[in-house]
């Protein structure tokens, strides 16, 4: 389990002197991993992880009163990582990492209404977009109880995962005005506090750290 800090950022419409903050607050990060072991200090680890970026909305305009919006950005992370292990005591070790991850969104765009007249929408940019992602932690092992490992991870989208629309519904009607114009995106980078227990099954890369 992690809990994901995500990026935030300003956007400015000159033409409309409007202003969007997209805030990041706390999300979360859950799922399950496989370590396979090479030797006694490398190991792979891929998995599947199911991560959820909240993104907070203030929009400033002469033209209205401030709005704000919030929308949970949900997706799936398949990774690739390699670990190297060093060890620090009789049951302790330091391990760092790094690879590739696969980031898909199979969201198809989410929409939220401030006072049914403002509109907030988050739109995928692709549906998967690599990442690289790279960790560092400490973990403790035990023969029978398992693995608990305790780091921090980064993860950097090479592209942009989504774009923001925000526009101007006239009340009664379905007529729409853009109000940040070209749309805001956001890149999904995360910075994460990690929590892992890993079962003991016995594997080579174990055995050879007993």
């Amino acid at each position: 389990m992690a809990v994901v800090n995500t990026d935030a950022i300003t956007f400015f419409d000159s033409q409309n002197e409007n202003t969007l903050d997209v805030l990041n607050s706390n999300g979360f990060s859950i799922g399950g991993v496989i370590r396979i072991g090479l030797s006694k200090r490398w190991s792979v680890e891929t998995g599947l992880n199911y991560v959820r970026r909240n993104y907070n909305f203030t929009l400033n305009s002469e033209d209205f009163p401030q709005s704000n919006a919030s929308i949970r950005f949900t997706g799936y992370e398949i990774p690739a990582i390699a670990m190297v292990f060093v060890r620090l005591g009789d049951k302790s070790f330091m391990n760092a990492g790094a690879g590739i991850t696969f980031d898909l969104f199979p969201t198809g765009g989410l929409t939220v209404y401030d006072r049914d007249t403002i509109e907030y929408g988050m739109l995928e940019t692709n549906w998967v977009i690599p990442a690289l992602t790279a960790n560092i932690g400490f973990e403790y092992r035990t023969v029978k109880n398992g693995y608990f490992y305790f780091g921090t991870s980064y993860h950097l989208p090479f592209s942009n995962v989504a774009d923001v629309f925000v526009s101007y519904r006239m009340p009664g009607t379905n007529n729409f005005t853009a109000l940040i114009n070209p749309p805001a995106s956001v890149n999904g980078t995360y910075l994460t506090l990690d929590i892992r227990y890993y079962f003991n099954s016995g594997m080579k890369e174990k055995r050879e750290l007993k």
